[in-house]
């Protein structure tokens, strides 16, 4: 009888035991679950946003070599050479640097007198973990009391086709002589987008020449084979609609990559 009843309790025991067992390891499959971040979700595809900027937008009296922007994540600062476009168009380029949430803009040219200057990063600033750029952020700042709000625009095509050529530049020139468009570079630029339209801002009053030409070092005509166009009077801050057909003056010939290998060898003089 007592045998009977110690194999009875082993048996509860063992029950009570395995269930025990079984509990625990529900814990600890819940616990597990519950500590488990999610997979997969939706990607991010916000720009990142500008926090504050150092000395802030649009200050008048500007008299800084350095700006510091600051964005509300991890940025970096990509194909800056590509992107950036300052106006009026400086003898340096301004050297650009990312750290962090920072984005350092550092002045190398000497700044004009009572005068707007516009920063364009085109896509440049991007966020660090999915490329989300902050499109066309524009710093703006001037070193006189007012900031300069002229804007002009239009669109150019090729005179052949019709077509466009996002690849050409609209430029202006103060000095309104004829030969300016060979000889200096321009004061202030735009870029074309994929549909030929441009846009310049901030633009001073006055007078200038409009021209384009190609995006390339000295944004100048001195090669009549590269495509140009220009507009056949003046214009002024204000004017919209433009219309400007470009055009090569003569083709570029490209010589075979075998030419030279064509070419028979001199008979040797005796």
């Amino acid at each position: 009888m007592v045998m009977k009843q110690h194999e009875r309790s082993n048996s509860y025991f063992q029950i009570a035991a395995l269930i025990c067992c079984i509990g625990v390891l529900w814990l600890l499959n819940s616990g597990c679950a519950n500590i488990i971040p999610p997979e997969g979700g939706p990607r991010d595809t916000t720009a990142p946003v500008l926090v504050t900027a150092l000395p802030k937008d649009s200050t008048i009296a500007f008299n800084a070599k350095k700006i510091v922007l600051t964005f509300n994540e991890y940025v970096t600062v990509d194909d800056i050479q590509k992107n950036l476009l300052v106006n009026p168009l400086p003898q340096q380029s301004p050297i650009v640097e990312s750290k962090l949430r920072n984005v350092t803009v550092l002045l190398k040219d000497s700044l004009l007198a009572n005068t707007t200057y516009s920063i364009n990063f085109g896509q440049a600033i991007k966020d660090v973990n999915e490329g989300n750029p902050i499109k066309n952020y524009t710093y703006v700042f001037t070193t006189g009391t007012t900031i300069d709000n002229g804007t002009l625009s239009g669109r150019v095509v090729l005179a052949k086709n019709g077509k466009t050529d996002s690849a050409l530049l609209v430029v202006l020139h103060k000095n309104l002589n004829d030969s300016t468009i060979k000889k200096l570079r321009p004061n202030y630029v735009a870029k074309l987008n994929g549909k030929g339209y441009f846009e310049f801002k901030h633009l001073p009053q006055g007078t200038f020449k409009i021209y384009v030409v190609p995006d390339d070092y000295n944004k100048r005509y001195d090669d009549s084979t590269k495509m140009f166009a220009f507009y056949d009077t003046t214009v002024t801050a204000g004017t919209d609609s433009l219309k400007l057909y470009a055009f090569q003056q003569y083709e570029r010939e490209d010589k075979p990559a075998n030419a030279n290998n064509n070419k028979k060898p001199k008979t040797p003089q005796p």
